[in-house]
């Protein structure tokens, strides 16, 4: 007899994975270990705790908690995020190279735009996307499950955790 519906679809998702890795849409497993959740950076400042973090709409704080939970050459993602200020990002210490900044389009959901970056991403930085509460969940735990962090604009209620209870003078 043929294989089972559940053996077909795990060879599937694995064929899928491997052809992910080879075109390069997917880092493999193995080349960016999930974070402990904990993040120091050199500013003297731990940043701990929530996969989910609510930063404040200033810009510095913002750029700031990227720069802070994004480790040494990791990448980051910006969605939905309008006038960063890339020149004076950069000056802050923001390598522009390891940085993707993308316009949710109008036919394609802020959710799928965000999913896919955190396959891709150490560090995925939400502005005003509209994403449901359901969606806002199902990223937190995407996020987990992969050892990244989401900064967001404004708060996922129930998911995000203000950057400030984040925040502890390094020892």
């Amino acid at each position: 007899m043929g294989a089972s519906a559940i053996d077909r679809l795990a060879a599937a998702r694995s064929a899928l994975a491997a052809a992910e890795r080879a075109t390069g849409l997917v880092r493999a497993p193995s080349s960016l270990p999930p974070s402990s959740g904990t993040t120091r950076p050199a500013g003297g400042l731990e940043l701990v705790g929530s996969a989910v973090v609510e930063a404040p709409a200033a810009r510095s704080r913002l750029v700031r908690a990227v720069l802070d939970s994004c480790p040494d050459g990791g990448w980051a993602a910006f969605v939905g995020v309008a006038d960063i200020g890339w020149e004076w990002a950069h000056q802050e210490g923001l390598d522009l190279d390891r940085v993707l900044v993308v316009a949710v389009p109008e036919h394609v959901g802020a959710a799928l735009v965000c999913s896919l970056c955190l396959d891709a991403v150490d560090v995925l930085c939400v502005g005003r996307a509209a994403l449901s509460r359901e969606e806002q969940r199902r990223l937190a735990a995407r996020a987990r499950a992969r050892g990244r962090r989401i900064i967001t604009e404004r708060p996922w209620p129930g998911v995000s955790r203000p950057l400030a209870t984040l925040l502890r003078e390094a020892v």
